[in-house]
């Protein structure tokens, strides 16, 4: 019989081989428990609403007076638009800014110097994740759009856009009860 490596024949270098792999792969394996925890958000968006009655999304917008978060976007074409509540370096101050959504559908909006603009509003989407409304300001009422309409973690989430003195406006906030 021809000696393969170490004087040891090619039988019995594979039969060492063999019993090699099967004592590393009959090791006893640790057995590890997982749980899988799924949390459910009420989203007022078609795919993810918990249900599909536009009632509850109702009822979610008209829960409270709802202050910004947080907004980042863009002003027309190269003006920067941020604001975190509590944060330094804001474009912008919406510390007293709120907005208030009627089940009736109106409603007002309150500008950081604590002026009121009476304001309509309504679902534009059969899913109601989006709500068209316009603000009555003096002399320049502005229809702003929120899209993409979500509510997670006490949160109001969208994305914004109106146009105001042919300036083109588009951000994303979030919004929390005032």
């Amino acid at each position: 019989m021809k000696k393969f490596y170490g004087g040891l024949s090619l039988i019995a270098f594979i039969v060492m081989l063999s019993t090699l792999q099967m004592s590393v792969v009959s090791c006893t394996k640790e057995s590890i428990d997982t749980v899988t925890v799924i949390q459910k958000d009420t989203v007022i968006q078609k795919d993810t609403i918990i249900r599909e009655d536009t009632s509850v999304n109702m009822q979610i917008i008209t829960a409270n007076p709802w202050k910004i978060q947080e907004i980042r976007g863009l002003k027309g074409t190269n003006k920067t638009l941020y604001y975190l509540r509590g944060a330094t370096g804001n474009t912008d101050n919406f510390d007293n800014e709120y907005i208030v959504f009627n089940t009736d559908k109106t409603g007002m909006y309150t500008d950081n110097n604590g002026g009121k603009s009476n304001l309509t509003w309504d679902f534009s989407t059969s899913d109601s994740s989006r709500i068209a409304y316009t603000v009555s300001f003096p002399g320049n009422p502005i229809t702003i759009t929120w899209s993409n309409l979500s509510f997670k973690d006490g949160r109001l989430k969208y994305e914004e856009y109106y146009t105001n003195a042919g300036v083109n406006v588009h951000t994303y906030g979030i919004r929390i009860p005032k």
